[in-house]
């Protein structure tokens, strides 16, 4: 159904090489993100892969904030 070209061609490299001092909140929402687009992958119905998909780019976003939140901490 189309569902193989939902990972983008990034994401295996971006999961393969993790910061090392990522918080333990970024490293659980990337783990979140991993597994809906593995769940919208795996599905077959489109409406639930799309949510899945939309859910995965929040915690993502999500992720980025708490890094970049992080960082700007240990700067201080």
């Amino acid at each position: 159904m189309g569902n193989q070209n939902r990972l983008p061609a990034d994401f295996a490299q971006s999961m393969a090489n993790p910061a090392p001092h990522r918080s333990k909140v970024a490293e659980r929402l990337l783990a979140h993100a991993r597994l809906c687009r593995q769940m919208a992958c795996a599905s077959l119905d489109e409406s639930l892969g799309e949510q899945l998909l939309k859910m995965a780019e929040k915690c993502v976003a999500e992720a980025a904030e708490a890094i970049a939140a992080e960082q700007t901490a240990a700067i201080r």
